[in-house]
């Protein structure tokens, strides 16, 4: 988010309209990489009984080219998950969220990019799970 768009979010008043289950599945039939979570009621604390309904899932962050070096990506995602912290104090909305963990938890396998390798390596020095889908056929093991 750049400092437009956080003033639009702090000072105009916004509805939340989602979609049902019935819309993603027209959606995915035209766009089959496009990924929703499911938002249940009472999650978004400023509405909370809006819910449940589906919401766009993008894994904005999570996406590099396969140019980019295992290496690299590694590095990068590491010190941004190192500094989340920092992130969270400049925009408090992403407090307790996990970029990384998130990004395999929502992702579904019928609408999923492969996640890169670096981004791979550092979730499971984390322990956390990677579904066998999004491993890329870069990745070396």
């Amino acid at each position: 988010m750049d400092a437009s768009l956080i003033e639009v979010n702090i000072s105009t008043p916004l509805a939340v309209i989602g979609y049902s289950e019935e819309d993603v599945k027209k959606i995915r039939e035209d766009i089959p990489s496009m990924s929703f979570m499911t938002t249940k009621k009472g999650t978004i604390s400023q509405l909370p009984d809006i819910g449940p309904i589906w919401e766009e899932c993008p894994i904005a962050g999570a996406v590099a080219s396969t140019r980019m070096s295992e290496e690299v990506a590694y590095n990068l995602i590491k010190a941004y998950m190192e500094g989340i912290e920092e992130v969270a104090a400049a925009y408090a909305p992403i407090k307790g969220w996990d970029p990384v963990a998130d990004y395999f938890k929502f992702a579904s396998e019928d609408a999923f990019i492969p996640a890169h390798p670096g981004l791979i390596r550092y979730a499971k020095e984390k322990g956390i799970e990677v579904p066998e889908y999004f491993i890329p056929p870069e990745y070396k093991k």
